[in-house]
Protein backbone atom coordinates (compact mmCIF):
# COMPACT_ATOMS: atom_id res chain seq x y z
CA UNK A 1 0.00 0.00 0.00
CA UNK A 2 1.29 3.61 -0.56
CA UNK A 3 2.76 5.63 2.36
CA UNK A 4 -0.12 8.80 2.17
CA UNK A 5 2.17 10.25 5.59
CA UNK A 6 4.98 11.74 3.59
CA UNK A 7 5.52 13.88 0.61
CA UNK A 8 7.75 14.54 -2.17
CA UNK A 9 9.75 18.06 -1.97
CA UNK A 10 12.40 20.00 -3.69
CA UNK A 11 15.71 20.42 -1.22
CA UNK A 12 17.76 23.43 -0.76
CA UNK A 13 20.41 21.31 -2.75
CA UNK A 14 18.22 21.81 -5.85
CA UNK A 15 17.29 17.55 -5.56
CA UNK A 16 14.12 16.03 -4.71
CA UNK A 17 13.05 13.85 -1.66
CA UNK A 18 10.67 12.03 0.53
CA UNK A 19 9.98 13.80 3.59
CA UNK A 20 7.17 13.18 6.40
CA UNK A 21 4.07 14.94 6.11
CA UNK A 22 4.70 16.41 10.06
CA UNK A 23 8.07 17.79 8.52
CA UNK A 24 8.37 19.04 5.43
CA UNK A 25 6.73 22.18 6.10
CA UNK A 26 8.93 22.66 9.31
CA UNK A 27 11.73 25.02 7.67
CA UNK A 28 12.47 27.06 5.52
CA UNK A 29 11.57 30.41 3.92
CA UNK A 30 8.71 30.91 1.95
CA UNK A 31 9.37 34.31 -0.40
CA UNK A 32 6.50 36.01 -1.95
CA UNK A 33 6.97 38.73 -4.73
CA UNK A 34 5.00 42.12 -5.03
CA UNK A 35 5.84 43.15 -7.92
CA UNK A 36 2.58 42.01 -9.60
CA UNK A 37 0.54 43.59 -6.95
CA UNK A 38 2.13 47.23 -7.19
CA UNK A 39 1.15 47.73 -10.72
CA UNK A 40 -2.56 46.69 -9.67
CA UNK A 41 -2.09 49.02 -6.88
CA UNK A 42 -0.86 51.91 -8.96
CA UNK A 43 -3.70 51.63 -11.42
CA UNK A 44 -6.43 51.83 -8.60
CA UNK A 45 -4.87 54.51 -7.52
CA UNK A 46 -4.87 56.34 -10.65
CA UNK A 47 -8.74 55.19 -11.31
CA UNK A 48 -9.68 56.93 -8.18
CA UNK A 49 -7.80 60.31 -8.70
CA UNK A 50 -9.39 60.58 -12.41
CA UNK A 51 -12.67 59.70 -10.86
CA UNK A 52 -12.18 62.56 -8.27
CA UNK A 53 -11.16 65.02 -10.52
CA UNK A 54 -13.96 63.67 -13.07
CA UNK A 55 -16.36 64.58 -10.12
CA UNK A 56 -14.75 68.18 -9.53
CA UNK A 57 -14.93 68.79 -13.38
CA UNK A 58 -18.79 67.64 -13.76
CA UNK A 59 -19.16 70.05 -10.82
CA UNK A 60 -17.79 72.95 -12.04
CA UNK A 61 -19.61 72.64 -15.75
CA UNK A 62 -22.92 72.07 -13.47
CA UNK A 63 -22.06 75.27 -11.74
CA UNK A 64 -20.93 77.61 -14.79
CA UNK A 65 -24.31 76.35 -16.66
CA UNK A 66 -26.41 77.75 -13.55
CA UNK A 67 -24.18 80.99 -13.56
CA UNK A 68 -23.96 81.24 -17.16
CA UNK A 69 -27.05 84.06 -17.16
CA UNK A 70 -24.40 86.40 -15.01
CA UNK A 71 -21.80 85.16 -16.87
CA UNK A 72 -23.98 86.46 -20.44
CA UNK A 73 -24.45 89.92 -18.64
CA UNK A 74 -20.95 91.01 -17.56
CA UNK A 75 -19.18 89.71 -20.50
CA UNK A 76 -19.74 93.24 -22.53
CA UNK A 77 -18.37 95.25 -19.74
CA UNK A 78 -15.38 92.53 -19.22
CA UNK A 79 -14.31 93.18 -23.37
CA UNK A 80 -14.63 96.46 -22.91
CA UNK A 81 -11.75 96.49 -20.48
CA UNK A 82 -9.85 94.73 -23.24
CA UNK A 83 -10.08 97.92 -25.10
CA UNK A 84 -10.90 100.74 -23.21
CA UNK A 85 -9.26 101.92 -19.69
CA UNK A 86 -11.84 103.56 -18.47
CA UNK A 87 -14.15 101.12 -19.02
CA UNK A 88 -12.96 100.10 -15.34
CA UNK A 89 -14.17 102.64 -13.89
CA UNK A 90 -17.60 101.72 -15.69
CA UNK A 91 -17.74 98.49 -14.34
CA UNK A 92 -17.14 99.45 -10.66
CA UNK A 93 -19.33 102.12 -10.73
CA UNK A 94 -22.35 99.79 -11.63
CA UNK A 95 -22.60 97.69 -8.39
CA UNK A 96 -25.00 94.96 -10.12
CA UNK A 97 -22.05 94.56 -13.08
CA UNK A 98 -19.18 94.35 -10.42
CA UNK A 99 -20.61 91.71 -8.36
CA UNK A 100 -21.50 89.60 -11.04
CA UNK A 101 -18.13 90.05 -12.12
CA UNK A 102 -16.38 88.90 -8.49
CA UNK A 103 -19.14 85.59 -8.40
CA UNK A 104 -18.10 84.85 -12.03
CA UNK A 105 -14.28 85.23 -10.85
CA UNK A 106 -14.99 83.06 -7.47
CA UNK A 107 -16.53 80.24 -9.95
CA UNK A 108 -13.69 80.19 -12.58
CA UNK A 109 -10.99 79.68 -10.07
CA UNK A 110 -11.54 75.54 -9.52
CA UNK A 111 -11.75 75.05 -13.08
CA UNK A 112 -8.61 77.43 -14.23
CA UNK A 113 -6.97 75.04 -11.47
CA UNK A 114 -8.79 72.01 -12.79
CA UNK A 115 -7.42 73.20 -16.58
CA UNK A 116 -3.61 74.31 -15.69
CA UNK A 117 -3.29 71.47 -13.66
CA UNK A 118 -4.76 68.75 -16.63
CA UNK A 119 -2.64 70.63 -19.45
CA UNK A 120 0.64 70.91 -17.20
CA UNK A 121 0.95 74.62 -17.41
CA UNK A 122 1.84 74.66 -14.09
CA UNK A 123 4.43 72.17 -13.62
CA UNK A 124 7.55 72.38 -10.78
CA UNK A 125 9.93 69.67 -10.64
CA UNK A 126 8.83 68.25 -6.99
CA UNK A 127 5.21 67.49 -8.96
CA UNK A 128 7.03 65.63 -11.87
CA UNK A 129 5.95 62.30 -10.23
CA UNK A 130 3.00 63.49 -8.46
CA UNK A 131 -0.70 62.72 -9.63
CA UNK A 132 -3.36 64.47 -11.22
CA UNK A 133 -5.48 65.05 -7.83
CA UNK A 134 -1.77 66.00 -6.14
CA UNK A 135 -0.66 68.36 -8.57
CA UNK A 136 -4.65 69.94 -9.32
CA UNK A 137 -4.10 70.26 -4.67
CA UNK A 138 -1.00 71.87 -5.01
CA UNK A 139 -1.64 74.12 -7.74
CA UNK A 140 -4.91 75.41 -6.33
CA UNK A 141 -3.40 75.89 -2.75
CA UNK A 142 -0.67 77.85 -4.50
CA UNK A 143 -2.50 80.10 -6.73
CA UNK A 144 -4.79 80.84 -3.93
CA UNK A 145 -1.36 81.97 -1.55
CA UNK A 146 -0.68 84.42 -4.68
CA UNK A 147 -4.14 85.63 -4.72
CA UNK A 148 -4.10 85.89 -0.92
CA UNK A 149 -0.32 87.78 -1.03
CA UNK A 150 -1.54 89.94 -4.06
CA UNK A 151 -4.45 91.15 -1.88
CA UNK A 152 -2.18 91.65 1.01
CA UNK A 153 0.33 94.15 -1.03
CA UNK A 154 -2.47 96.29 -2.29
CA UNK A 155 -3.58 96.61 1.16
CA UNK A 156 -0.50 97.70 2.64
CA UNK A 157 0.80 99.81 -0.37
CA UNK A 158 -2.37 101.71 -0.98
CA UNK A 159 -1.52 104.57 -2.84
CA UNK A 160 -2.07 107.71 -1.19
CA UNK A 161 -1.98 110.20 -4.65
CA UNK A 162 -5.48 108.09 -6.34
CA UNK A 163 -9.11 107.94 -4.49
CA UNK A 164 -10.58 105.21 -3.81
CA UNK A 165 -12.73 104.37 -7.25
CA UNK A 166 -9.52 104.69 -9.12
CA UNK A 167 -7.64 102.36 -6.55
CA UNK A 168 -10.20 99.89 -6.50
CA UNK A 169 -10.80 100.08 -10.19
CA UNK A 170 -7.14 99.29 -11.16
CA UNK A 171 -6.97 96.77 -8.44
CA UNK A 172 -10.09 94.57 -9.49
CA UNK A 173 -8.59 94.83 -12.94
CA UNK A 174 -6.73 91.77 -12.45
CA UNK A 175 -9.95 89.49 -11.51
CA UNK A 176 -11.70 90.93 -14.95
CA UNK A 177 -8.93 89.79 -17.22
CA UNK A 178 -8.89 86.53 -15.33
CA UNK A 179 -12.34 85.76 -16.03
CA UNK A 180 -11.19 86.73 -19.61
CA UNK A 181 -8.32 84.45 -20.27
CA UNK A 182 -9.66 82.12 -18.00
CA UNK A 183 -13.01 81.63 -20.40
CA UNK A 184 -11.03 81.90 -23.45
CA UNK A 185 -8.74 79.46 -22.11
CA UNK A 186 -11.13 76.76 -21.34
CA UNK A 187 -12.96 77.54 -24.66
CA UNK A 188 -10.21 76.85 -26.37
CA UNK A 189 -8.86 74.04 -24.69
CA UNK A 190 -12.20 71.87 -25.63
CA UNK A 191 -12.30 72.84 -29.12
CA UNK A 192 -8.44 71.54 -29.45
CA UNK A 193 -9.03 68.66 -27.57
CA UNK A 194 -10.66 67.19 -30.26
CA UNK A 195 -8.20 68.05 -32.54
CA UNK A 196 -5.03 65.71 -33.42
CA UNK A 197 -2.70 68.15 -31.64
CA UNK A 198 -0.61 66.80 -28.52
CA UNK A 199 -0.83 67.99 -24.94
CA UNK A 200 1.92 69.69 -24.98
CA UNK A 201 0.83 71.92 -28.43
CA UNK A 202 -2.59 72.68 -26.34
CA UNK A 203 -0.22 73.61 -23.53
CA UNK A 204 1.85 76.11 -24.95
CA UNK A 205 -1.16 77.69 -26.76
CA UNK A 206 -2.47 78.13 -22.98
CA UNK A 207 0.45 79.59 -21.68
CA UNK A 208 0.61 82.47 -24.54
CA UNK A 209 -2.92 82.90 -24.03
CA UNK A 210 -2.87 83.49 -20.52
CA UNK A 211 0.66 85.88 -21.35
CA UNK A 212 -1.49 88.04 -23.97
CA UNK A 213 -4.18 88.77 -21.91
CA UNK A 214 -1.31 89.39 -18.71
CA UNK A 215 0.50 91.61 -20.78
CA UNK A 216 -3.02 93.76 -21.89
CA UNK A 217 -3.29 93.87 -18.35
CA UNK A 218 -0.26 95.32 -16.94
CA UNK A 219 -0.76 97.77 -19.77
CA UNK A 220 -4.06 99.15 -18.92
CA UNK A 221 -3.11 99.22 -15.27
CA UNK A 222 -0.29 100.80 -16.12
CA UNK A 223 -2.54 103.77 -18.25
CA UNK A 224 -4.65 103.83 -14.73
CA UNK A 225 -1.26 104.32 -12.69
CA UNK A 226 -0.16 107.26 -15.25
CA UNK A 227 -3.05 108.96 -14.95
CA UNK A 228 -3.21 109.45 -11.52
CA UNK A 229 0.33 109.31 -10.58
CA UNK A 230 3.90 110.29 -11.58
CA UNK A 231 6.26 107.98 -13.51
CA UNK A 232 8.28 106.95 -10.60
CA UNK A 233 4.87 105.80 -8.52
CA UNK A 234 3.42 104.14 -11.73
CA UNK A 235 6.82 101.95 -12.12
CA UNK A 236 7.11 101.52 -8.01
CA UNK A 237 3.76 100.11 -7.76
CA UNK A 238 3.81 98.07 -11.05
CA UNK A 239 6.86 96.06 -9.36
CA UNK A 240 5.36 95.41 -5.98
CA UNK A 241 1.57 94.80 -7.11
CA UNK A 242 2.69 92.72 -10.16
CA UNK A 243 6.24 91.74 -10.82
CA UNK A 244 6.75 90.59 -7.35
CA UNK A 245 3.58 88.67 -6.70
CA UNK A 246 3.70 87.17 -10.48
CA UNK A 247 7.49 86.71 -10.36
CA UNK A 248 7.42 84.68 -7.17
CA UNK A 249 4.65 82.09 -8.69
CA UNK A 250 6.51 81.81 -12.14
CA UNK A 251 10.01 81.36 -9.75
CA UNK A 252 8.22 78.81 -8.39
CA UNK A 253 7.33 76.71 -11.64
CA UNK A 254 10.90 77.23 -12.61
CA UNK A 255 13.70 76.76 -9.43
CA UNK A 256 11.45 73.97 -7.32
Amino acid sequence: MEDTDSICVLREDGMAGILPVDSAFTGGTMHLSNESAQPAVQDITADSQDKVTGILTSICILVMILSIRKLVNVIPSLLGCLFRWKEAFNLEYNLKLSRDRNLVFLILILPFCLMVSRFGIYSPEFLSGAGQLLRLAAFTGIFIAYLLLRRLLGTIFKSAEMDGKAWSAAQMLFLTFFCLATVCCLAGAGILSYTELSDNTIRIILIHTVAFFYLVFIFRKIQIFSHYCSVFSTILYLCTLEILPTGLLVASAIFL
